[in-house]
């Protein structure tokens, strides 16, 4: 959550310190560029709405556009876009503790996916979650649930292959 408080200011650039930290992963990066201010903003996003990564002032578009490639982002736009962003999937895991749940956890890890844990209770349903609703163990099989995930990291082969 954005709490500015916690942003550290460092010269002209404001970074979210605890924020920067969670986001460290694949995610949905975004970055904009603000011509009226000059200031470029990095968010990120992985299911908990945008959060700001750091914003800097005092920044040129070349400066702004050379810093969107060298991350690895794409403008959806012309050239002169002031828009740059990059989408990864991200597989949510409910994990109880069981051998199951620790199964799915390896095979994302296997596959390069980036994995969100919530930690459930032992005698609770582990689960997995990838954008279209929970998967859990009394409605799915374990093999179905790793097909799941083999088939996000299929599909996003491309998405997986490169940085952030």
């Amino acid at each position: 959550m954005y709490d500015p408080q916690k942003l550290t200011i460092v010269g002209n650039i404001t970074i979210n310190g605890p924020v920067l930290r969670d986001f460290l992963k694949k995610s949905y990066y975004f970055l904009t560029w603000d011509e009226n201010t000059c200031s470029l903003a990095l968010e990120a996003n992985h299911s908990l709405g945008g959060m700001l990564l750091f914003k800097i002032k005092d920044v040129s578009y070349a400066e702004a556009k050379n810093l969107a490639e060298q991350l690895g982002l794409k403008s959806r736009e012309d050239d002169n876009s002031t828009f740059w962003s990059k989408w990864n999937p991200v597989v949510s895991i409910n994990h109880n503790s069981s051998i199951e749940a620790e199964e799915l956890r390896v095979e994302a890890l296997k596959l390069g996916i980036p994995i969100i844990i919530r930690n459930v209770p032992p005698s609770s349903c582990y689960g997995l979650s990838h954008g279209q609703g929970l998967c859990q163990s009394d409605l799915w099989s374990q093999e179905h649930m790793l097909e799941i995930i083999r088939g996000v990291a299929s599909r996003s082969k491309e998405n997986l292959e490169t940085v952030p």
